[in-house]
């Protein structure tokens, strides 16, 4: 196991990574698909499932913040942090077929691929190696474009 601090510091030009006129356009795109289940900042009837923490199951909550009008709950229990209300699984699968999902990948994750797998992802698969005393698998939860599995 090697320690966490010895790990060679990285320095990324995040605008190379996600240029800012790209990360306007893609927001702006996700805001406008999303307004559809929103009606002057609430959630539109039917278009959302009132859900209690994932992690132990708990309905012990308080919000923490509100972010593009979805609300972020602290479990008072575990202290996980997650979205409730959350958009029904189907409106989800829909955003996905109908190419939003693609449309952020597209434009803001696959140009900078080769950045995050070559430099950001190995610094990753280092810091999080540096934590544990055996090999073994782990579940990255909420991978977002699943690079670290390239490591």
């Amino acid at each position: 196991m090697s320690n966490i601090n010895d790990i060679e510091r990285i320095s990324v030009d995040l605008v190379q990574l996600k240029p800012i006129k790209v990360q306007k356009m893609v927001y702006e795109s996700y805001k406008t698909y999303l307004s559809k289940f929103f009606e002057n900042g609430e959630e539109k009837e039917g278009c959302f499932d009132y859900v209690s923490c994932s992690v132990c199951g708990t309905d012990n909550k308080e919000l923490l913040f509100e972010l593009d009008n979805f609300k972020y709950k602290n479990c008072k229990n575990c202290g996980s942090i997650y979205n409730s209300p959350r958009l029904k699984e189907e409106l989800l699968l829909k955003m996905y077929s109908e190419g939003e999902y693609e449309n952020y990948v597209n434009q803001l994750t696959l140009p900078g691929d080769a950045i995050r797998k070559n430099v950001t992802e190995v610094r990753k698969y280092h810091q999080v190696n540096a934590l544990f005393e055996k090999t073994g698998k782990i579940l990255d939860v909420g991978c977002g474009a699943g690079t670290f599995k390239y490591c």
